[in-house]
């Protein structure tokens, strides 16, 4: 099939012609590196060396954890022994009631031995 219009596109005119004619290489028109890696730099400046300040309990609440510590070894109800991560040890549980019924209140007191320094923020939960 030949082309129409003597070899010309219908419709490329000056605008087409300018396009072609500004056209550059698509690894010209993509920016530098080095803006991008500064703005890395300054994006972990600002956000990955931040301080970490450890924790202080007031006094009302040194005094609520030392009411929870014992001064012997358990002996719970329900022994377990279970290690977790090498760093807590379910030692057991004690229930406050043997039966429940639906609606009922089931306290569980769950006896935990820290076997070395934690390595983050640990939640107990229950399923």
């Amino acid at each position: 099939m030949a082309p129409c219009n003597g070899g010309r596109l219908r419709g490329v005119g000056p605008l087409g012609q300018s396009l072609r004619n500004h056209a550059r290489p698509l690894e010209d028109a993509m920016p530098t590196r080095a803006p991008v890696a500064a703005l890395a730099v300054l994006a972990l400046a600002f956000t990955g060396c931040q301080e970490y300040a450890e924790p202080t309990l007031t006094p009302a609440q040194q005094k609520k954890v030392q009411a929870h510590l014992l001064t012997a070894a358990p002996q719970p109800q329900h022994p377990v022994g279970a290690v977790f991560g090498d760093q807590v040890k379910l030692v057991g549980y004690d229930l406050d009631k043997a039966q429940v019924k639906p609606g009922d209140t089931l306290t569980v007191t769950w006896y935990l031995e820290g076997l070395a320094e934690p390595m983050g923020d640990n939640m107990p939960f229950v399923h």
